[in-house]
């Protein structure tokens, strides 16, 4: 059983506050304000939302003294109330993806069917 999505949108996250945070702790406070961010746009609680890895390990890459000070993101919200959070660039990369699959099974679905030229000569070569 899939869960379809109800809402989808893209945030630009400000992480100015976590400037505030004690150095060590900078990470971990924009992490937690991506976290109610999503909360209160998406109307949800914040046990629902999930925060994908990538997105994590974005927030944590210059380590937890450097956070970035403001990150995009793509939210999914889902009909249960999760939010799924995800980078924008990884959907992006997700779409373009998909996108590419898609043309290529209609290329392929168009070279698999005969042409009215190859029909007639298949019709004509089984009468002789």
């Amino acid at each position: 059983m899939s869960a379809l999505a109800v809402l989808e949108r893209v945030y630009t996250i400000p992480l100015r506050k976590a400037k505030a945070a004690p150095r060590y702790k900078r990470a971990k406070k924009a992490a937690k304000l991506v976290r109610e961010f999503i909360a209160r746009h998406m109307k949800t609680n914040e046990d629902l939302v999930w925060i994908d890895p990538r997105l994590n390990e974005f927030i944590w890459q210059r380590g937890a003294e450097k956070p970035p000070t403001r990150i995009r993101v793509f939210a999914r919200k889902l009909d249960d109330g999760t939010v799924e959070v995800k980078l924008y660039e990884d959907y992006v990369k997700d779409q373009q993806k998909m996108a590419e699959e898609t043309e290529k099974e209609k290329e392929e679905t168009l070279t698999e069917q005969p042409t009215e030229v190859e029909r007639k000569e298949d019709t004509e070569s089984s009468k002789e």
